[in-house]
Order: C-alpha cells, then structure tokens, then sequence
C-alpha cells in the first residue's frame, strides 16, 4: 500500500504531479553538482514560486494557495527525492512563514 495515496484526492494528486515533474526536470538533473559544488538551491525559489510551493503551506487567507496537508506531503516527498538541499531549503521556507503567519499581525 502507498501511504502516500491514502486519502488523497485528485487535485491533491494533480498538484504533487505536477512538483514531481518539475523536481525532475529541473532539481534532480543537477542536485549531485549542487552537494558537490555547495551552491545554494536557492536558485530554485523563482521556479518552485511559480507553482506555488512557496508558501504552499500557507492557507488562502493569508495569500498562499490553500491546498490540503495530503498535497504538500506528497509534494514535498517528490522534492526531496530528486534535491534534499532544494526540500531543507523548502522546511526552512515553511518555518520561516509559519512562525510570521501564526504569530504576526497585520
């Protein structure tokens, strides 16, 4: 059984589909030379922005994209399979906007 699919919907489905697609065109193919050279993923930012994985936990209130806890799990999984720089990048990201979200005020 995949966990992963546990309870996942089809637009949760669709959204990880989509991060996957652009974690292997895009991270994997140079994730060796980024651990090798210790260049920062944050070279990432613009592209993983675009399809909203940035701030991707935050709800839509707030500006981010309101997708369920399930796609972001299985978005991220897809990250971290091609790039772990590029998802510690992302953990940090999402602390970061956590901590501003739950403890900031407008």
């Amino acid at each position: 059984m995949n966990f992963l699919r546990l309870g996942s919907t089809e637009d949760d489905q669709a959204i990880a589909d989509a991060v996957a697609r652009f974690a292997d065109a895009t991270l994997a193919p140079v994730a060796q030379a980024m651990d090798e050279e210790a260049f920062s993923a944050t070279r990432h930012v613009s592209g993983l922005a675009e399809l909203g994985v940035m701030g991707m936990n935050l709800p839509e209130s707030v500006g981010g994209p309101g997708v369920t806890p399930t796609a972001m799990l299985m978005s991220l999984v897809a990250i971290s399979r091609a790039c772990a720089a590029t998802s510690s990048m992302i953990g940090a990201h999402y602390l970061g906007t956590d901590a501003v979200h739950l403890g900031g005020s407008a």
